[in-house]
């Protein structure tokens, strides 16, 4: 934190994720340059569903329509305050019933399915 020394955010993004998946942790925030590659990497790891946000906006919906579990937020596009505040925003949103719990479902099925592929493939 506060150092612009460049990182391996694949070292970083990837615990949150697995913590996360593995129901150590209900949910991540990850803070990068832009929110982009830690995302990249968490939606790498079955049961994570990460969003790369800007603003109220962007956390509410990632939490409410997409059923995110994780959230990338980019320190080099958003202040210091407004970061607290979309982690506020993420942190008291449910995830919303209806017609996206249908479309969640799936993303779930799609990710089963590339799992099940994988795993014939390369175990």
């Amino acid at each position: 934190c506060g150092s612009f020394t460049a990182v391996d955010y694949c070292e970083i993004a990837y615990p949150v994720a697995v913590a996360v998946a593995s129901h150590q942790c209900d949910l991540g925030i990850l803070i990068d340059c832009n929110g982009m590659g830690m995302s990249l990497v968490a939606n790498k790891v079955r049961g994570v569903r990460a969003a790369a946000v800007y603003d109220d906006f962007t956390a509410r919906c990632a939490r409410e329509s997409y059923h995110c579990n994780v959230i990338g937020i980019g320190a080099e596009l958003v202040g210091g305050k407004e970061i607290l505040r979309i982690v506020k925003v993420f942190l008291a949103t449910t995830v919303a019933p209806g017609r996206h719990v249908r479309r969640v479902e799936k993303l779930t099925k799609i990710e089963e399915t590339v799992a099940q592929a994988y795993d014939a493939n390369y175990h």
